[in-house]
């Protein structure tokens, strides 16, 4: 259930429209209210791509940006691991990953903030839509 920082998919539109690319023709759907969670998809290589929720309801009313500050190096405020890290973008703790400790994951469990940024591949997540977001 859910990524939560691992394997975003900013390569998931196509740069030149701003459109969805081929592949992520779901996401477009899920985008329109007909799915909340970001759908994979196998394209003809076999690979899976993860595609984004390019409208995440939370996004504009819980990203604090204002004080914060990116460090990618940080260590998880509760274990001091320095890999697979992810920052709150409403407080802007750094807390590990699912594929650590799951600092994070608890982190919002007990408050629930919802939206991340993945240290490993800079992508967004949000926990109450359980998918990849857009940024």
């Amino acid at each position: 259930s859910g990524g939560g920082g691992g394997g975003g998919g900013s390569g998931a539109l196509n740069s030149s429209s701003n459109e969805p690319a081929p592949h992520c023709a779901a996401t477009s759907a899920a985008a329109k209210g007909k799915s909340t969670q970001s759908v994979p998809q196998q394209d003809t290589t076999g690979w899976h791509a993860v595609c984004p929720l390019l409208d995440c309801p939370h996004a504009r009313k819980e990203v604090h940006a204002d004080g914060l500050t990116v460090d990618l190096q940080a260590p998880c405020a509760t274990c001091g691991n320095v890999g697979e890290n992810m920052q709150c973008l409403t407080c802007h703790t750094v807390q590990c990953g699912r594929h650590v400790k799951q600092h994070m994951l608890q982190h919002h469990e007990e408050t629930r903030h919802n939206l991340v940024c993945g240290f490993a591949d800079l992508s967004f997540w949000c926990y109450a839509c359980d998918s990849y977001i857009d940024s």
